[in-house]
């Protein structure tokens, strides 16, 4: 109890070339129902993301670099 199992709050950012897009972990921001406790990208034509960057809740950072498009990744919060 008290951990936070699906990392709300985290910052995902994302780098494709000098374009950045981020997103933030939420949860209970809909009135019927819950959200996936997932970061989503439209990407157009791009054939990989340069650089994922992740700012977790309590300060640590992870970075991942040259990931395939078109894919599901799944990071855990460790």
């Amino acid at each position: 109890s008290g951990r936070n199992h699906w990392a709300i709050g985290a910052r995902v950012t994302i780098e494709i070339g000098s374009s950045r897009m981020a997103r933030i972990i939420t949860a209970g921001t809909s009135t019927d129902s819950q959200e996936p406790a997932e970061a989503h990208f439209g990407l157009g034509t791009a054939t990989s993301v340069d650089r994922l960057i992740i700012d977790w809740p309590g300060g640590r950072q992870t970075t991942y670099n040259a990931l395939e498009v078109n894919r599901q990744h799944l990071i855990e919060l460790m």
